[in-house]
Order: structure tokens, then sequence, then C-alpha cells
């Protein structure tokens, strides 16, 4: 009498713990995508919410770091690595004394998809950094895809509030001067060299650019600027391109803010030199790399593409403006490394690159 009803709700329970974890299987992984969602939400109201009291995350942060005495051990030691420190820079704000020596001739390319966006740049002496920017309901998300647009990351909170909070406290790298006190000084940086803040702009260049200008007008004491009668150089220059391009020639018609000045400039194309634009408006003109020339570190260029690239340079050169170049061969490493090394003999004033662990290497070993 037992064996048929014990089989039959052996089976059946088989079969609903079976359809149980197809159904959890399922609901979980939509979980995991509704989790990922509400996390990221939260980040935003949470930050929203400690501006709006005053209190931020960085200085609860800073204060407890300060109560555990781990303040040293974040900024000075030199044997912690940029990436961990990086990594702690998230938990302790940087500071300027906190930097290296300024890294010559490297532009950090998609810095913003990076592992630790801006602050390893930072820690390994990048001096000039780049964030992919697509315009969002009044704001930057940062991201290459879709999937790094994901994180949560914002131009202004993620690039621009760090940057001028070190740059009011002084020059961001290291200038010579054994004053290492973090009170806040003038924001004229004297003879320094400022700090390029590239925004590759991915969506409608006439929106972006002037929702750009009208988050740069908040950074007016940092940010380089053109009065509409001069050029007034500061510790942070930023400099607009991609999509932004095609929209320029419209956007320069128009006034981006109540003052008139402009705190946004372009990054130009080759084709952009017959028109000799002036120079605090383009001061850099950038070109990929695969448009001059197929070498990828093998044996040596061609003499056809090393005319075009010097020719390119030169004609850059003469106009006052910097040369930079990007798509440089990755991989293998050491290939990037020869090519790069022979760019910046040629004269090339910023090399992109990705690997931001062999720049300190590479600059060095190129001279």
């Amino acid at each position: 009498m037992c064996p048929t009803p014990c089989v039959t709700w052996s089976r059946n329970t088989a079969l609903r713990k079976a359809h149980e974890i197809r159904s959890r299987t399922g609901e979980g992984i939509i979980g995991i995508v509704r989790t990922r969602a509400r996390l990221l939400s939260l980040t935003d109201h949470f930050h929203a919410a400690a501006q709006g009291v005053g209190v931020t995350v960085h200085a609860i942060a800073d204060a407890l770091i300060r109560r555990l005495h781990l303040q040293r051990v974040v900024g000075p030691l030199p044997f912690i690595p940029p990436g961990l420190r990086a990594a702690l820079g998230y938990l302790v704000p940087l500071k300027p004394a906190d930097l290296p020596e300024r890294l010559p001739h490297v532009h950090a390319h998609n810095d913003s998809s990076h592992r630790f966006p801006l602050r390893e740049a930072l820690l390994r002496g990048f001096a000039s950094v780049e964030a992919d920017a697509t315009l969002y309901r009044g704001r930057f998300l940062l991201g290459h895809s879709v999937l790094e647009k994901s994180r949560g990351l914002d131009l202004e909170r993620d690039y621009l509030e760090p940057l001028a909070t070190m740059a009011r406290l002084g020059p961001l790298f290291p200038t010579g001067s054994n004053d290492t006190s973090n009170a806040p000084s003038t924001s004229q940086p004297g003879n320094e060299e400022p700090v390029y803040v590239h925004v590759d702009i991915k969506s409608a260049g006439l929106p972006a650019l002037k929702q750009l200008e009208a988050i740069a007008s908040r950074y007016s004491d940092v940010l380089s600027e053109w009065t509409g009668e001069q050029y007034i150089p500061r510790r942070l220059t930023l400099i607009a391109t991609g999509n932004s391009l095609r929209a320029a020639d419209e956007w320069w018609t128009q006034p981006a803010t109540k003052d008139h000045h402009r705190r946004v400039f372009l990054d130009g194309r080759p084709e952009d030199l017959a028109g000799c634009p002036p120079t605090w408006l383009m001061p850099m003109v950038s070109m990929d790399f695969t448009n001059f020339s197929a070498w990828r570190g093998f044996r040596a260029i061609a003499a056809s593409e090393e005319a075009a690239v010097r020719e390119f340079i030169s004609s850059v050169h003469e106009q006052g403006r910097q040369a930079r170049l990007w798509s440089i061969p990755t991989w293998p490493y050491a290939n990037h490394a020869r090519v790069s090394r022979w760019l910046l003999n040629a004269g090339l004033d910023w090399v992109s690159v990705d690997n931001l662990r062999g720049a300190h290497r590479l600059i060095h070993s190129a001279h």
C-alpha cells in the first residue's frame, strides 16, 4: 500500500524542487541586476543627502581615518603601490602633498574606464586625464560603454570637485617648494603647467557643450578662462573633445555664461589648422595614430609613414599648439613602449597611455 504513494510523493517533490530551483535562478539573476541598480541609486541619494546637510562622505571618512591614526599610511609612505593608495583614496581625500612629481608627456586615455578613475592617474603623476561623458538629465555620466556608465560615475562629482578642492590648496604637483602646508592659496598658478581634463563627449555636441560650460562656471576660481580680452591660465584647464567638435562653430557664436567668459576649450583635428583658430581656444590638436601609420612596433616604421607623423607634429607646433596621438598599439606592451618612445623623440607632446603602471618606465626610457 505504501510504495506507490511514496514514489508518487517523491516524484512530485523532485519536480517541485526543480521548479523552485529554476525560479530562484531566474529571480537571482534579475535580483542581482535590480540590486545593482538600487545600490547605484542609493549612492546618488546618499551623496545628495550628505551635501544637503553640509556633511560629505569624504569628511566623515577623513575624520575617522584621523581618529584611527591612519592618515600617514595613505599619503607619504612610498612603498604603498599607487593602485592601493588609489583605493584608500576613496576613504581619505587626496591632497597635493600626496602626489608625486609630475609625469610629463603622458595622457591617461579613457581614464574613466580604469579601476580607480582620476585617483590612480594622479598618484602616478599624470597631469592629463580623459573622461568619456554622456549628458543625461543635466549631468555627465562617465563611461565608454553602457556597462561602464552603470558604475554611477559623474564628471562633476568624481573629477571636477576633487580636482578643484586640491587646486585651491596649492599646486597639484610638486614645484620644488618645501612648503607642504594645506593652507588655501591663490588660484594663480604662476609658471606651473596646468592639469588638463579632457571630456570626450559621447552625446549631442551643442547641448553638451552648453551644459559643460554651465558646470565649469562653478569652478571659475581654478579653471583657465578667456575673459573676452585676455586668456587667464589657472591650475586646471578643461578641454572638450569627441562629438563636441562638430558643434563647436555653432556653440562659439552663443554666449554660454552670464559673464560671457569661456572656460571650456577645444581639442582640434588636423583639418582645423587651416582656419587657424586662436591658440587659447584650441590649445591642443589630436589625431588617431592609425590614420598616419600602420606600424605596430615591429621592425622600423616606413619612411612615408614617418614623414606623415613628423609633418603632423610640425604643423601643430608651427601654430603654437600641442600635439597628441591616440590608438597607439597597446599589445604587446614592449611594442607600445617602442612606438611611444619613437613618437616622443619625434617631438610629440602627449602620448595617450592606457597602461598607467608602465608610463613611468616609458617616460624615463624615452630620453
